[in-house]
């Protein structure tokens, strides 16, 4: 396990400790090493280093493959379970960062049929408007209905000082401009390596 880079085996297993909430305490647990060992190895000033076994045991809890963890630009995609995805909604939702709107789509739907009188299978086909919960980042925050005046008149007045938007004014931009990227780049009009360049240089732009 030589021929890697520490310094992003370090950063990637930060961002998973930190998009899972998983504190150093708790990695310590799972690899059933001690908590100094730890912070030693995701410390990048100290010479300690994760073993072989407990790369497999990160890359494990975090269903993520060992080409991902040392930044290999041709790891295998993450596996994001409905689990993972619900999650991370949950928090969103809990916290107030997204808005909800309906969505209604018209699909085509295939439902296998089975005829119990023959034993022939088939296959029912037709299409239904299926109605979708739809998330999106507002940009702006808004004065909300049943407010004493007092408080209204507060919010009122901050929002003519300094703005009413919000840090997902940024979350949005990057947005825009990386959907306009990866077009390009399933188009086949960039290289993987150009493409995975300014993805992370637009990253590097977001604030933490």
């Amino acid at each position: 396990m030589a021929n890697y880079d520490s310094d992003i085996l370090i950063q990637n297993i930060k961002m998973l400790m930190k998009d899972n909430d998983i504190t150093q305490t708790k990695l310590a647990d799972i690899l059933h090493m001690p908590q100094s060992n730890v912070s030693k190895a995701l410390s990048e000033n100290d010479k300690k280093s994760f073993t072989l076994d407990q790369l497999v045991g990160i890359a494990k809890h975090f269903r993520v493959s060992i080409d991902f963890l040392i930044g290999n630009k041709r790891f295998e995609n993450r596996d994001i379970s409905p689990r993972a995805v619900a999650e991370y909604f949950v928090r969103l939702i809990e916290h107030n960062d997204i808005s909800i709107i309906k969505h209604p789509v018209e699909e085509e739907i295939y439902e296998p049929d089975y005829d119990s009188h023959d034993g022939s299978f088939g296959c029912k086909h037709h299409k239904e408007t299926v109605e979708y919960n739809a998330f999106f980042f507002p940009s702006y925050w808004y004065i909300p209905d049943g407010l004493d005046p007092q408080s209204e008149s507060e919010l009122y007045a901050e929002m003519t000082q300094i703005g009413n938007d919000t840090l997902h004014c940024q979350t949005n931009k990057f947005f825009h401009q990386f959907l306009q990227i990866h077009a390009l780049y399933k188009q086949k009009a960039l290289e993987e390596e150009t493409y995975r360049t300014v993805v992370a240089d637009l990253l590097n732009h977001l604030r933490n």
